[in-house]
């Protein structure tokens, strides 16, 4: 699993991110969670300029893609 997550973020805070990550490294599954610091909830919608973070978005982007040619065919 590839996720991103805000540092800011009430509805799925940080803490929340590092159990999901915790709990599927339990399960056996392999997990790649990223808290982006002193980014809000949805930092990766370009249409909330309030909240809207163009380098993690970059970042995120990238790393989704390279996520997609490795694990899904």
């Amino acid at each position: 699993m590839l996720g991103f997550f805000a540092e800011k973020d009430e509805f799925a805070p940080p803490a929340a991110a590092r159990q999901l990550e915790a709990d599927l490294e339990a399960a056996g599954k392999s997990a790649d969670i990223t808290i982006f610091d002193g980014a809000d909830h949805a930092f990766f919608n370009d249409t909330r300029a309030e909240v809207y973070n163009a380098a993690y978005a970059a970042t995120c982007w990238s790393r989704m893609l390279s996520f997609y040619r490795e694990h899904v065919r």
